[in-house]
């Protein structure tokens, strides 16, 4: 008989929930990407809802991220109302482009096992 050891990828790492409230100069943002960025493991991504609120998915939805120091990024762009060539060229960025990379954004977040508290971010210009 032949055993294959490790079959179907890379195992899983044990993932923590993550929620929060993103705002920007005080107003919560809908419809934004929120991305964290683990220093090993795989990222975690989200959408905020219509009051800002994010939930994190790694691997199944709300399961949250890996424990550990992230980067983060959140970008929310502004649709132009047609899907012309020109149009998609001209879209507009609701936040500061700063916070669309994680190495540029200056966002981080630390998450623990057992956390309860929601990781929230207030963005600014």
């Amino acid at each position: 008989m032949i055993f294959l050891l490790g079959c179907g990828g890379a195992s899983k790492l044990d993932t923590v929930p993550v929620t929060g409230m993103v705002t920007y100069n005080g107003e919560p943002i809908a419809d934004a990407s929120v991305t964290f960025y683990p220093e090993k493991g795989r990222a975690a991504s989200g959408m905020t809802d219509q009051d800002g609120i994010y939930t994190l998915t790694t691997y199944e939805s709300g399961d949250g991220a890996v424990a550990g120091k992230h980067k983060v990024s959140i970008s929310k762009q502004e649709a132009p109302p047609g899907n012309s060539t020109e149009e998609l060229e001209n879209i507009k960025a609701e936040i500061p482009q700063k916070y669309n990379n994680a190495e540029t954004s200056g966002l981080t977040a630390d998450v623990v096992a057992g956390q309860d508290a929601p990781i929230d971010f207030n963005l600014a210009e």
